[in-house]
């Protein structure tokens, strides 16, 4: 229930790796929910393509719907770039990124952004089929799994954490990462 979707345009698209933006399709029937949704960019600002990576489940929104019913050479506006879960202007600054399911989407913006910055991401998802973006990772120390050990964080405590998932997911590993004693912790809920 993963997709990806790559669109191109007629300008250069401006934002920082991690960015999100609005998403505007024209739907003919919209559910209560409307026709735009934010969601984070997934490619890289040097990328020529706009990378768009989502879930969707079985009883998917209306505009989920148009989205996958999406034909080449249909549009989608983007609008209302923002965010501030982005890379650290200082490019020495050791990280790790912390992934459940498609909250992945900005580290793959990120990696792609900065290949050599020195970066370990746990990617968490229940099922492996989840695991987006595989190809992306090759060559990042990325450590797959269901479930997070703790111990294995504090091998690297003294790095800047970037955490991105559920919300319930997202707290606890913040939490955990304080109580470690962890000072450089940056959200992002999904």
């Amino acid at each position: 229930n993963i997709w990806e979707f790559v669109f191109s345009s007629p300008e250069k698209l401006k934002f920082k790796a991690g960015q999100y933006a609005e998403w505007t399709l024209p739907l003919e029937a919209a559910d209560s929910r409307g026709n735009r949704r934010y969601f984070t960019i997934a490619s890289a600002p040097s990328e020529e393509d706009i990378h768009l990576g989502i879930r969707v489940n079985k009883d998917g929104s209306s505009y989920k719907r148009a989205l996958l019913a999406m034909n080449p050479g249909d549009t989608i506006a983007i609008s209302q770039i923002s965010g501030d879960f982005t890379l650290p202007e200082n490019k020495n600054k050791k990280l790790a990124f912390i992934a459940g399911g498609i909250g992945v989407t900005p580290f793959r913006s990120m990696i792609k952004s900065d290949p050599n910055r020195d970066v370990v991401l746990f990617y968490l998802a229940a099922n492996p089929k989840a695991f987006a973006y595989k190809d992306v990772f090759e060559n990042t120390k990325t450590i797959y799994s269901d479930k997070l050990d703790p111990e294995i964080l504090k091998e690297y405590k003294d790095r800047m954490f970037y955490i991105s998932g559920p919300n319930g997911m997202v707290d606890m590993y913040k939490k955990t990462l304080t109580d470690m004693g962890v000072k450089d912790i940056i959200t992002d809920y999904f």
